[in-house]
């Protein structure tokens, strides 16, 4: 059972990834001059920290986020990287049943505390997203 809420967590969590990426997508494809549309296509295949520069670089007028805002982005790259590529790895290869367990526990408390904060992240950068749309229509 704790495993398989395990794999729930990571499901949401990279689902909230995806939606925090894609919808700084379209924050920076609204903030660049020319359509909607084709900027959007130019940074869809852009990975999410490149995004976040992006918009770092664009913001300096309009200051959609403040510096802690981006310090936190660019920690949810970090920790997202670290589920897909590393958190299986870490537990799944250890070379004791002790060691797996203590490392499985570890991931399994950090993906909780990461999930919790992106729920409330995602919510507020949808809500930039919604804003700024409605001053640009």
């Amino acid at each position: 059972m704790r495993l398989e809420n395990f794999y729930i967590l990571i499901g949401e969590t990279i689902e909230y990834c995806q939606r925090i990426e894609y919808d700084l997508k379209m924050i920076y494809a609204y903030m660049e001059d020319g359509s909607f549309s084709d900027n959007l296509k130019k940074v869809e295949v852009l990975p999410l920290g490149e995004i976040i520069y992006l918009i770092r670089e664009r913001d300096k007028e309009q200051k959609l986020f403040k510096k802690a805002d981006y310090d936190i982005l660019f920690t949810i790259t970090k920790r997202r990287n670290h589920i897909v590529h590393q958190c299986f790895k870490n537990y799944n290869y250890a070379l004791t049943q002790e060691e797996q367990e203590r490392k499985f526990e570890l991931e399994y408390k950090n993906l909780e505390a990461f999930h919790g904060r992106l729920t409330t992240l995602w919510k507020a950068i949808e809500n930039v997203r919604y804003n700024f749309l409605s001053k640009k229509l």
